[in-house]
């Protein structure tokens, strides 16, 4: 529910949590709650891209939001 609230109010989510909790399943389909994207949006996530090197060659345009989860170790459990 508060995952739908950020989406439709344009917010942020902090997920916080225990190992198991649902965190990255709730992330990995909040671009799914999400409106497509505008022009200016795709041409902007695709400039960062572009930059930050994970663009394939000849790839084009982003037509989806990317999404990067990070590795599972990235923090220690409490």
């Amino acid at each position: 529910m508060g995952v739908e609230i950020a989406a439709a109010g344009g917010h942020n989510a902090l997920l916080i949590g225990p190992p198991g909790a649902g965190k990255t399943m709730l992330a990995l389909r909040l671009p799914g709650l999400l409106p497509a994207m505008t022009f200016e949006e795709a041409v902007e996530a695709t400039s960062i891209w572009s930059v930050a090197g994970r663009l394939q060659r000849g790839q084009g345009l982003l037509t989806v939001r990317p999404f990067r989860a990070p590795h599972h170790t990235i923090s220690v459990a409490d």
